[in-house]
């Protein structure tokens, strides 16, 4: 798959940043009206571009699941550090919103574990799903910070989104259109 100007769905915890440019703070995007958050959290998402970041930012998948009143996403996968592939279970929890939820706005608290190198992050995850068709495709904005003692980094991209992992050009005008306008 393929680096190119972009969604999240969840790229969102690849700590190459060497790779994205310092911000002082997250962008606070408008996210799709009408949104529906029971027919966009569950099933599988794969990051298919990204606006920033490495090869282990795309090809990114995330599995999603409403349970027990939470959002819960695993994200497990290789991250790129320093140029260096590393395992990291990562697991994201939020509350889950009421069925048919229209914010499309969403913040998690995450933990992305490297068990063979004794790491542990915590951080928080804001997502805005800017435009999803909820079978196919999705865009959207992330943004993580990363909590004092790592720093207080503050790292952001959009993400092209798509169910189908094998989904690498999709032509949609309306994710184009899309990320134009966000760019």
């Amino acid at each position: 798959m393929n680096t190119i100007f972009v969604v999240t769905f969840f790229g969102f915890l690849t700590f190459a940043f060497a790779d994205y440019p310092k911000i002082e703070k997250c962008t606070d995007y408008k996210p799709m009206s009408n949104f529906n958050s029971t027919r966009f959290l569950n099933g599988t998402w794969y990051v298919t571009n990204a606006k920033h970041g490495s090869n282990s930012t795309v090809c990114r998948r995330y599995k999603i699941k409403i349970e027990g009143g939470l959002v819960k996403i695993n994200g497990d996968g290789y991250y790129g550090i320093n140029n260096q592939p590393v395992f990291y279970e990562v697991r994201c929890n939020a509350l889950a919103p009421n069925s048919g939820h229209q914010s499309g706005k969403i913040s998690f608290t995450c933990s992305q574990i490297a068990k063979e190198y004794d790491i542990a992050i915590n951080l928080e995850l804001s997502v805005t799903v800017l435009i999803t068709d909820y079978d196919e495709f999705a865009v959207m904005y992330r943004c993580v910070q990363l909590y004092p003692s790592f720093g207080s980094r503050i790292e952001d991209n959009l993400l092209v989104l798509h169910r189908d992992h094998k989904n690498i050009k999709d032509q949609n005008s309306r994710i184009s259109e899309t990320l134009k306008k966000h760019h």
